[in-house]
């Protein structure tokens, strides 16, 4: 079993889910990544945070498909969960009304 406190690189961590370390980049622009550290320059990734992503997104029958992002990376509303979108139209509504 891993330590509860091993970190990876953006390298390893992207080497452990199979993806390559631009589209680890990405997802953390875009959103949509598992959980990470920014020190300084540099992003590391704990590997308790990668299996519980990986868990989020486990799926046992394609009937589970309409609760899974279609995309890794989340770029627009088609992509996010109903309960993102939820969150982020009242985020907005909140930004405009603020504004004079």
């Amino acid at each position: 079993m891993a330590s509860t406190d091993e970190k990876l690189n953006t390298r390893e961590a992207a080497r452990d889910l199979g993806l390559a370390p631009a589209t680890l980049a990405k997802m953390r622009c875009w959103g949509g990544s598992p959980p990470f550290l920014r020190l300084g320059r540099k992003v590391v990734y704990c590997r308790d945070d990668l299996d519980n992503w990986l868990n989020t997104r486990r799926a046992t029958s394609t009937s589970d498909a309409d609760r899974l992002p279609r995309r890794l990376t989340i770029k627009n509303g088609a992509d996010r969960l109903p309960s993102e979108l939820t969150s982020i139209q009242s985020a907005k509504r909140g930004v405009r009304n603020a504004a004079p």
